[in-house]
């Protein structure tokens, strides 16, 4: 991404963010962080992210949906990383919650690093939308059948603002037998279908919260009704899963115990001593910590290696279990 790629609603904040580019080092996909500032284009949230793709066996189909957002890395020498407050590194995602920056500590090297959303004064990416789509792949002829914008500012701008630009997205498609592509991901809390052979929209529903997971369909005989069901427990960079009655908690604190005891609750559900659990990223490491602790769950979560933005959080925990004694 170069500078003269920068896109604004105007020429103001356009020229704002050709000064954000102009200012870091962007000399092609794998140009590396440094002191000075890199641009990282598609962001390390995508691309494609944890959601992955669906795939049609009848017509050789591949679905898969990207974020396509700028973000800057920069390096920060050990000591500059230890003077800032807890308050600029803290949140709820290693700092990323209240803000557009996010920390990651990087032990054992004399830098920590930083990564910066790159927006506009007006919230609005550097890059040109989509800023998210979803594309179909035809895999018999490695070609591109169709690619559609996946998302609205719904949520996120002002009204009249709400655009069907794409927008960031975390999560996955599932194709059916019948046709249809189902993807929620969005911030804007909805859940979408489209058709498999054009990836026009045909129908999209209004969720209580974003869902960041991948939809399931599932029926229970032949000729019993098919349903579609999906994981709406909101996220961090848009509204956690909290209900409005209830004081919000640190995102990682809430997920934990709400996890535990769904764990729980399925185990007594079920009559079962025994049963297999199968997760990502925090769901894996609660349902791993539960299944060897079970007693002491969240003591091991807070020792659990975790990766990418959580690392942070990680670390917190750790430094407070020493400085406690515990």
């Amino acid at each position: 991404m170069q500078p003269e790629d920068a896109w604004g609603f105007t020429f103001w904040d356009r020229g704002r963010c050709r000064k954000q580019i102009e200012s870091r080092r962007s000399e092609g996909l794998f140009t590396p962080p440094s002191l000075q500032g890199t641009v990282s284009y598609p962001a390390a949230t995508g691309g494609i992210n944890w959601g992955s793709g669906a795939i049609s066996p009848e017509q050789n189909l591949m679905v898969v949906n990207q974020s396509r957002v700028p973000t800057g890395i920069k390096l920060i020498p050990r000591e500059t990383f230890e003077a800032l407050s807890e308050e600029e590194t803290g949140g709820d995602a290693g700092g990323l919650a209240e803000s557009n920056r996010l920390y990651g500590e990087m032990q054992n090297t004399p830098y920590a690093v930083s990564v910066d959303l790159l927006t506009s004064p007006f919230g609005a990416p550097c890059s040109a939308p989509p800023w998210g789509t979803l594309t179909a792949v035809d895999l018999d002829a490695g070609e591109i059948r169709w690619e559609v914008p996946l998302g609205s500012t719904h949520g996120l701008a002002p009204w009249p603002l709400w655009l069907e630009w794409g927008v960031p997205n975390i999560g996955g498609p599932i194709v059916t037998a019948g046709g249809l592509v189902f993807i929620a991901a969005t911030p804007d809390n909805y859940l979408r279908a489209f058709d498999l052979a054009t990836g026009e929209r045909l129908w999209r529903a209004d969720l209580p919260y974003s869902a960041h997971a991948t939809p399931l369909t599932f029926r229970l005989g032949q000729e019993r009704r098919q349903f579609l069901v999906v994981a709406a427990g909101g996220h961090v960079l848009s509204e956690p899963g909290v209900p409005a009655d209830e004081p919000r908690q640190p995102a990682q604190r809430y997920r934990i115990t709400a996890l535990l005891e769904d764990i729980e609750a399925v185990r007594e559900t079920l009559g079962a001593d025994q049963f297999h659990l199968v997760g990502h990223d925090w769901g894996a490491t609660v349902g791993w910590s539960y299944v060897t602790h079970p007693d002491h769950a969240e003591r091991v979560i807070r020792w659990s290696f975790i990766s990418g933005p959580h690392l942070a959080i990680w670390m917190r925990w750790a430094r407070d279990e020493l400085t406690s004694g515990r």
